[in-house]
């Protein structure tokens, strides 16, 4: 009798956990959840990506991913439910706009300033040879001894 209630336990359990399993999704879906766990950072640390971050908080957020796809969310529609929730730092790369435009800004500015300085050091310190001499006067004393 133990061994038929042990048997029906499993069975419950196994048919428990088929039925929860997600349901296959497409090539495109799956590219969709790829793409979108790369925009998020873990939120556990903020550090990594979800797709790179192994963690038992990126994992629920893989699965809420994989949910909002499978019900089909765009990519729009999961990054702003999960903005939302965590708030911009959620984000992997920030919405150019308002305060966050200065990271696309700045580095651009950065680059032209730094090859600005560049060319004016090298303008400056340009080697002497690379200039043509000037001709010596002929009343110049060449020998002082005469």
């Amino acid at each position: 009798m133990r061994a038929f209630v042990g048997m029906l336990l499993i069975a419950v359990l196994a048919y428990g956990a088929l039925a929860q399993s997600p349901p296959p999704l497409t090539a495109e879906q799956d590219a969709v959840i790829r793409r979108v766990e790369g925009m998020l950072i873990a939120p556990c640390c903020f550090t990594n990506t979800v797709a790179e971050h192994r963690s038992p908080i990126s994992d629920e957020v893989r699965q809420e991913v994989r949910a909002m796809v499978a019900r089909g969310a765009t990519e729009t529609e999961i990054l702003d439910a999960f903005v939302a929730k965590y708030g911009e730092r959620i984000l992997a790369v920030p919405n150019p706009q308002g305060f966050n435009l200065l990271a696309y800004i700045l580095p651009v500015v950065a680059l032209a300033v730094g090859l600005i300085v560049v060319a004016g050091w090298v303008r400056r310190h340009r080697s002497p040879r690379n200039q043509p001499s000037a001709p010596r006067p002929s009343g110049s004393r060449a020998c002082p001894l005469r």
